[in-house]
């Protein structure tokens, strides 16, 4: 039984990539997206995708001062990744495994947080949530509106 339940996870995942593998499919998240509450505001910025490649920035500011995000997915026939680069740091990798008209969930399950990014946009409305798996009870949860 256990091989046919891998047969068909690999089937669903190979359907994803080929799905994301067309360099429009994320376009949904392009745009630019704003939240401020109180002294704490958030934006990130996302192109659309042209040759492979979709990149993003993310800027927070606090009264504490600022920090920054540099995104990029990665969208090519061997698969399709998010790499992030908080604050300027080496770049970290999380594979597809997951995606419809308007989200998509990237994994690394080797990472030490998040090992789950999550994207979803509901009308002019982007959200964006981390977490520690499948059984984490409190993830991590961004929303921005499209900014004016």
């Amino acid at each position: 039984m256990k091989v046919v339940q891998l047969v068909a996870t690999m089937a669903v995942l190979v359907g994803v990539q080929a799905s994301a593998a067309d360099s429009s499919a994320l376009d949904w998240m392009a745009g630019h997206w704003c939240a401020q509450s109180g002294e704490r505001s958030s934006e990130e910025f996302w192109l659309p995708a042209r040759g492979g490649l979709m990149l993003g920035v993310n800027r927070s500011v606090t009264p504490k001062g600022a920090g920054f995000e540099f995104l990029r997915i990665e969208i090519g026939k061997q698969g399709t990744r998010y790499v992030a680069q908080p604050g300027g740091a080496p770049p970290t990798a999380f594979e597809l495994v997951a995606a419809s008209a308007n989200k998509v969930t990237f994994a690394n399950p080797a990472h030490d947080y998040p090992k789950r990014i999550h994207y979803l946009r509901e009308g002019d409305v982007l959200t964006a949530s981390t977490d520690a798996g499948a059984d984490d009870p409190k993830p991590e949860v961004f929303r921005w509106k499209k900014c004016q």
